[in-house]
């Protein structure tokens, strides 16, 4: 099997929010426009649980994180073969990797298997976890890496409690001893002969020589699944799609909220690149699910205005960024311009 070299993800250390993982927006997408299926809606369920778990355990980085550390989030490796890791945290003195566990009960690992309440779930958490600390560690040594190495899984859950056999308990971190082990991440840091490499040194070696591809990409709707799909655009605030779009504005009937209609054709955009997110952004295509919302023309000024033109000779042709607009743009503010609201 060939695998690609890819661009690994650091994350922002200006920004508190995680972007969320294309699949986790389109599973979204597609329960706002009503083409969720039945068994389609627990696959939501496990993406969204797993996301807030990754998003509580970044909340304690963001806090208290030194501003040269250098952050991973969701990172696939090839180590003799793929291998994903949740959090991979750099400092000056060590790497650390962090499996990211959220379960809405107790856990308990014992015989390979794992219960959660007394309900038996599948899988092998455990196996899963040595196997990706035994090729990280082996990845370490093939960078000629001086520091420490470091694994821990954390049952990130404030409610909830895991047990696992004797060998793992030193690796098991519950959500309130994470703040111990950060501080004593900074007393290491403060203490240890600094690593061979610096935090951003080494973050350019094992994106340069481990990282890949993810191998279950999001699906891509084909024009007979977006035909299915609620058309429109939904409000910002209530989600009704019962929405009228004057000059300027977004309106929603059901609830009154006023939004720059620029932002919400944004939001348009930003729905249609999650649900197609290998295909190049054409105005053509993403009218066919505004409704009658927005005019072709308008879609076209707003891809001139914001995206970048996939290539120069073929114009009408924009970059995906397969995300949605919160994470596309999160910088960008909008001032509602004046016009008059046809439901006063």
């Amino acid at each position: 099997m060939n695998i690609i070299p890819s661009k690994i993800y650091q994350v922002d250390s200006n920004r508190r929010v995680l972007n969320k993982p294309t699949e986790l927006q389109q599973l979204e997408v597609l329960e706002k426009r009503g083409g969720l299926a039945s068994e389609a809606k627990r696959k939501l369920w496990i993406h969204r649980t797993g996301f807030q778990g990754e998003q509580t355990f970044y909340d304690f980085m963001f806090r208290m994180a030194k501003s040269h550390w250098r952050i991973l989030h969701r990172t696939w490796l090839n180590i003799k073969g793929r291998v994903e890791c949740d959090f991979i945290v750099i400092t000056r003195v060590g790497i650390y990797f962090f499996e990211i566990k959220n379960y809405n009960g107790n856990l308990v690992y014992e015989y390979n298997q794992q219960t959660v309440n007394y309900r038996t779930i599948s899988g092998d958490i455990m196996g899963q976890f040595k196997n990706m600390q035994e090729r990280t560690i082996d990845m370490c040594r093939q960078m000629n890496y001086s520091g420490g190495v470091f694994h821990q899984l954390v049952y990130i859950n404030p409610y909830y409690q895991a047990t696992l056999p004797h060998e793992w308990l030193k690796s098991l971190l519950h959500y309130n001893q994470l703040t111990d082990y950060i501080e004593q991440m900074i007393r290491e840091e403060a203490t240890l002969l600094p690593a061979n490499f610096s935090p951003d040194e080494a973050v350019d070696s094992i994106e340069s020589l481990f990282a890949c591809t993810e191998p279950y990409p999001p699906n891509v709707l084909s024009p007979e699944e977006l035909k299915q799909l609620k058309h429109g655009i939904a409000c910002s605030h209530c989600g009704s799609f019962h929405t009228i779009c004057t000059r300027y504005k977004l309106i929603c009937v059901h609830c009154r909220q006023n939004e720059p209609k620029e932002r919400a054709a944004l939001r348009l955009i930003g729905d249609y690149s999650v649900l197609t997110p290998f295909n190049p952004l054409q105005a053509a295509d993403i009218v066919k699910i505004a409704g009658e919302s927005f005019r072709r023309d308008y879609i076209n000024k707003i891809l001139r205005r914001y995206y970048q033109l996939a290539k120069v000779e073929k114009t009408g042709q924009y970059i995906n960024p397969s995300q949605n607009f919160e994470h596309t743009y999160p910088h960008l503010s909008f001032k509602l311009k004046n016009s008059r609201n046809p439901l006063q």
